[in-house]
């Protein structure tokens, strides 16, 4: 049982990478196309 909820906070944490790093991405995407 505990191995499903570390499984769950890392599932959790990864999640909120990925968001982060899309975040980043669309706004230096943004910034590149205005600076065209």
């Amino acid at each position: 049982m505990g191995s499903i909820e570390s499984l769950r906070d890392i599932l959790s944490g990864f999640n909120a990478l990925v968001h982060a790093w899309a975040w980043m991405g669309s706004e230096s995407l943004s910034q590149s196309v205005a600076s065209r």
